[in-house]
């Protein structure tokens, strides 16, 4: 049987960090400390890169916050970062949408192949 255990360790939202620097490095900077020292609240409030923001909200657990960032992002790793926001509010509906979103636009990504079973299998159980 399936734990709901197990879905907090495939549901890591990814985020690329090639970024270029602009003048808001050190505002960046002071937020990507604040997140080593977990103060995930304070660091949301200072990044302006929109997936950070939706990193560090995630890590202070609020998923909705989260998810309101990562849907600025239409691609494959914003939908998939949507999916793990929605999962985490136990909208497993709308998460397996935001899934399947991603793999359109990113046919190899298991980690969101992986997801949409996972949240099927969690679905069948509730």
């Amino acid at each position: 049987m399936l734990k709901r255990k197990y879905l907090y360790l495939l549901l890591i939202p990814q985020l690329c960090f090639a970024f270029a620097l602009s003048s808001l490095w050190i505002n960046n900077q002071k937020a990507r400390q604040l997140m080593k020292q977990n103060n995930n609240k304070e660091a949301a409030e200072k990044f302006d890169n929109s997936q950070w923001k939706g990193v560090a909200y995630y890590k202070d657990a609020q998923y909705d916050r989260a998810y309101a960032e990562f849907s600025k992002d239409k691609s494959a790793l914003g939908y998939y970062n949507q999916g793990n926001a929605l999962a985490q509010q136990h909208k497993y509906s709308e998460a397996i949408s935001a899934y399947e979103e991603s793999l359109k636009l990113d046919k190899n990504n298991q980690d969101a192949t992986d997801n949409i079973e996972l949240l099927k299998k969690l679905m069948e159980q509730d």
